[in-house]
């Protein structure tokens, strides 16, 4: 029943799972749901597999086994915990754990950062858009070389543009597929993250009970009862006192120090486990707390200090467990106390520590309701520190969680928690009144990662169906903007996978890349508008193409098309500014509203002589 319990109480409402202790040869020693799963069933374990489908009572599940990862170096016995999400619920996100309360300019920040978050299939999407940048270069290639061509060619145009169109939807198909799939996978991280925080909440109640628990059962020693009762204990009896809290402070190792106080709040013996060189005998233990010790009516009544520092501990922060000591003959007459000293800061950091998902980056916290921390896995959030997190987090109710995505201190994390919600009598018979939450921290990535990575605007004119006096333009785009260089200027597009960067060489130039017999240089055209641009980014394209001193390369992020336009929709940069416009030959205006913003065509002569004159004049400064 004990175990039975642990398991119901790590599921949320709704959850369909089924968790089970299986022993080493797969039989159950303990179901969240016995009339389901019942105990002595010998279950298939899936131990080496990441996960794997099982049939089970005629339904197919998701399957899991995991062996434990220990507890401070304790492995246990052998027992094996599994799990089995039926199949028609495992991709549910009925739980309320779903993306609708995320903001979408965050929820576009974390989907540049999926390969955090699911490789696998972030490589896929990254092999579906090389292929399909691949088959735009291939059409947008088809309709360079079938530019100012009529006939056959002409024909060509037409089907180019039609598999270019289809190329798209289905990029775009796949693209909403793969967005989809990310999302339910950020939407299970949303499941793990709440589901681990409530572990580590758990355990911290249990193993506190279990501090509740020692202070009231060591006050019931008979020796530590006798001699506290018959006052003014001499040099043997304090030696015997001291020997009776080593004795137990070896074995219970969670406690720095153990002692004993008599009346008056003078600590008369302790154990000093780690030898820290503190001495606390013959000192007054806090009188505050001595006063409510001595008040308490039973001997199942204790008193907690707060999580504060206490010279006890070396003036860290921590939690004294205490409890009254009575008279053998008259329990109704307190004789002292004894107080227990939590080793608050290796034992916290143990429980976070020991449900941390293994990823890089993570960290755990349990705080108060303040939002003051008092455990930490980071030491950018030291104890005593208050959490910069949301007030929904810290006023939630008592076995309450919930989880989100968040931006925290410029890094993007999935995020859960939980409240604290006792355990048996502890926290629950109102004697004592102290909610912690945990907190769980997964990273995704930088929030300001990628943010120059924008979607492709759409198209800033419709295509004209002149059948003479046109101008077909090689349209593309360099940073988030789409620009055109005369159709008949341009060779072709090829691949920047054999970019060769020189050391030593002008920012303007990327590098060089061999074409046609030939080593052609590449200029940056992002280093013109004063944008940094990643040449290995697979996206990126290179156009070849003519200048008075023979091809260059222009390296831009993508390709759009080739559309043809009528000779007076391209106006010329007009006189009085020509020799201050740099790169730009000519500008066409959108066809649908005037204020839109302009296509701009380059010249590839300007584009060289600007960036051989920005280096120029760089250079003379």
């Amino acid at each position: 029943m004990l175990f039975q319990g642990r398991l119901s109480n790590l599921k949320k409402k709704g959850d369909k799972s089924v968790m089970l202790l299986l022993d080493r040869e797969g039989n159950v020693i303990s179901s969240s749901d016995e009339d389901h799963v019942r105990i002595g069933r010998k279950m298939e374990m899936v131990i080496s597999a990441e996960f794997s489908i099982v049939d089970f009572a005629g339904r197919g599940y998701i399957a899991k086994t995991c062996a434990t990862r220990g507890y401070q170096g304790y492995l246990g016995m052998g027992w094996l915990g599994h799990v089995m999400i039926p199949l028609e619920s495992a991709f549910s996100q009925s739980n309320g754990n779903t993306l609708e309360q995320i903001e979408k300019t965050l929820l576009d920040g974390v989907m540049n950062h999926a390969e955090s978050f699911c490789p696998a299939l972030s490589g896929i999407a990254k092999g579906a858009d090389t292929i399909n940048h691949s088959l735009r270069r291939v059409v947008w290639n088809g309709q360079i070389m079938a530019a100012g061509e009529r006939g056959d060619l002409l024909r060509l145009k037409s089907i180019l543009r039609q598999i270019s169109k289809t190329g798209d939807k289905t990029s775009s198909v796949f693209a909403d597929s793969i967005k989809n799939l990310y999302e339910t996978v950020l939407s299970s991280s949303l499941q793990d993250v709440q589901f681990i925080a409530r572990l580590m909440i758990d355990i911290m109640d249990r193993n506190l009970y279990e501090r509740a628990n020692d202070c009231r059962w060591w006050v019931l020693a008979s020796d530590l009862r006798c001699i506290l009762a018959a006052g003014s204990p001499g040099d043997e009896d304090l030696v015997k006192l001291t020997g009776i809290l080593e004795y137990i402070n070896s074995l219970y190792t969670v406690y720095t120090r153990l002692f004993v106080y008599d009346s008056e709040g003078t600590i008369l013996a302790e154990s000093n486990l780690h030898n820290d060189g503190l001495t606390t005998v013959g000192r007054k233990f806090d009188s505050g707390y001595t006063q409510k010790i001595f008040q308490l009516n039973t001997t199942q009544q204790y008193h907690v200090s707060p999580f504060e520092a206490s010279w006890l501990y070396n003036d860290r922060h921590t939690y004294i467990y205490n409890a009254a000591i009575r008279d053998p003959q008259n329990p109704g007459k307190v004789v002292g106390g004894i107080g227990i000293v939590f080793d608050s800061e290796p034992e916290f950091e143990a429980m976070l520590l020991d449900s941390l998902p293994r990823k890089e980056g993570t960290f755990g916290l349990f705080t108060e309701r303040t939002g003051r921390i008092i455990s930490s896995t980071c030491p950018n959030h030291p104890v005593g520190s208050v959490l910069e997190i949301g007030t929904e987090y810290l006023s939630l109710g008592n076995n309450m969680g919930m989880s989100n995505i968040i931006s925290h201190r410029g890094k993007y994390y999935i995020v859960g928690c939980m409240t604290s919600f006792g355990y048996r009598e502890y926290k629950n018979n109102g004697d004592y009144s102290n909610d912690i939450i945990s907190f769980v921290f997964v990273p995704i990535g930088d929030e300001n990662a990628n943010v120059n990575r924008t979607e492709k605007p759409p198209t800033l004119y419709s295509q004209t169906q002149a059948k003479e006096g046109i101008v077909e333009l090689a349209t593309f785009f360099a940073g988030d903007k789409m620009y055109a260089i005369l159709a008949s200027e341009v060779i072709e597009a090829i691949d920047s996978a054999n970019l060769t960067k020189l050391p030593g060489s002008r920012p303007y130039l990327a590098g060089t890349i061999p074409y046609d017999n030939s080593i052609v240089p590449v200029i940056d055209l992002c280093h013109l508008f004063g944008k940094t641009n990643d040449i290995q980014n697979a996206r990126e394209q290179i156009i070849i193409t003519k200048t008075d001193r023979g091809l260059i390369g222009i390296l831009v992020d993508d390709l759009d098309s080739v559309p043809e336009f009528e000779s007076e929709q391209v106006e010329t940069v007009p006189e009085v500014i020509k020799p201050d416009a740099g790169y730009i030959k000519g500008v066409i205006r959108s066809s649908e509203e005037s204020d839109k913003e302009m296509l701009l065509v380059l010249d590839p002569d300007l584009v060289l002589k600007a960036v051989q004159r920005s280096h120029e004049v760089c250079s003379a400064h």
